[in-house]
């Protein structure tokens, strides 16, 4: 099977890419800059720079379409945010003998607007938190935060009245602050049936933004939610849901409509759900942890919060370990200087740099299918 997979600035990309490639397919890489990860590796057949999503629509779609063309693709398995541009294109990527696992593009915005999910989770009959747009109205902040209606990496939340003085206040909510556990449960939908559901503690207290760690997790009121879900979304497709778990109630607080980093836990399953394979049962427990151990190690150490993490540090497989190669080791230090100097160039961070052509907004994105701009 020819497959290409997008996003090879993520180590995820890199880690199904290996996983398939093993498994004697043909894989391919859509990027919009270079180098990245990918760049450094033997897993893929061909890497193509195309067109930015976010910057010009119109360009990436063509090129989008022709390269699916021009290599027969079979499979096509985004990875980042570029999921939601990929889903404007659906109908035609589907059109062309291409299988693409996503949900229906209405309810990937719905979800992918933090707001607007809470008032679908809400309708489902999920407990929420309560939730409403930032009108530079008062805040308690011993009861409530601030966050953008979209963001990455958990970035931009705001806990007190001198953050918010220079915010732009149509783009945040105001939410009732709940305190607890941080748990994401990651679900699979294909053809109506459930692939893959699993849920994890993605910090065990040493992370403040993008998940570092990825420890199962287990608990009866679980099992209720995930029937809930999977009755109302898409018949198709990967969903990410945020939970704030309070030791009696999950709140949920966001979902990224697409596959994240929680996917390796449950990756076998869903391999075999994209390759149409006998999958195992459902309700098998995972019991593997994984992690990103590099990041993880620098984190016990910097926090001194070894007797909390190191045993599961021990015991986790390593993410990394599992998608580079040698070669992606060597020029891992490369790769970040590369993204360091383009950030610093354009005056953003880091973080703000390697999504900033992928970032998905829908009232910005409304209508962009007929224009480059």
């Amino acid at each position: 099977m020819r497959i290409v997979l997008t996003g090879g600035r993520s180590p995820l990309a890199l880690f199904f890419g290996q996983k398939l490639k093993q498994m004697g397919h043909e894989m391919y890489m859509l990027e919009h800059f270079s180098p990245t990860f990918a760049n450094y590796t033997n897993i893929f057949t061909k890497i193509e720079v195309i067109a930015p999503p976010a910057q010009q629509f119109e360009t990436f779609r063509k090129e989008v379409l022709s390269f699916i063309e021009r290599n027969a693709i079979d499979l096509l398995l985004p990875i980042n945010e570029e999921t939601l541009y990929y889903g404007l294109l659906q109908e035609e990527i589907q059109h062309r003998g291409t299988s693409f696992l996503i949900g229906e593009q209405e309810l990937l915005n719905t979800l992918h607007n933090k707001l607007t999910f809470i008032t679908w989770c809400e309708a489902i009959g999920l407990l929420v938190p309560k939730s409403e747009l930032y009108v530079a109205q008062a805040v308690d902040f011993s009861k409530q935060l601030v966050k953008p209606i979209y963001s990455r990496f958990g970035q931009s939340v705001f806990f007190s009245e001198e953050a918010i003085t220079t915010i732009d206040s149509e783009n945040y909510i105001v939410q009732e602050k709940i305190e607890g556990q941080q748990i994401c449960l990651s679900l699979m939908l294909k053809n109506g049936q459930l692939i893959s559901a699993c849920a994890y503690d993605t910090n065990l207290g040493i992370e403040n933004f993008a998940s570092i760690t990825y420890v199962p997790f287990e608990h009866p009121k679980l099992t209720q939610i995930i029937e809930i879900l999977s009755q109302h979304l898409s018949q198709n497709g990967f969903f990410s849901f945020d939970f704030m778990f309070d030791g009696t109630t999950f709140y949920p607080i966001e979902c990224n409509p697409r596959l994240t980093f929680g996917a390796v836990l449950d990756n076998e399953r869903i391999i075999a759900g994209l390759l149409n394979t006998p999958v195992k049962e459902i309700n098998k427990r995972i019991t593997t942890s994984y992690g990103i151990k590099l990041l993880w190690l620098g984190k016990i150490i910097t926090q001194k919060n070894w007797r909390k993490t190191y045993p599961t540090y021990l015991k986790t497989q390593d993410v990394l370990a599992e998608a580079f190669v040698w070669q992606t080791w060597l020029m891992l230090p490369w790769v970040l200087a590369q993204y360091f100097l383009k950030a610093k160039k354009q005056k953003l961070s880091i973080t703000d740099f390697v999504v900033q052509d992928i970032s998905y907004q829908v009232d910005k994105n409304e209508g962009t299918e007929g224009s480059d701009e």
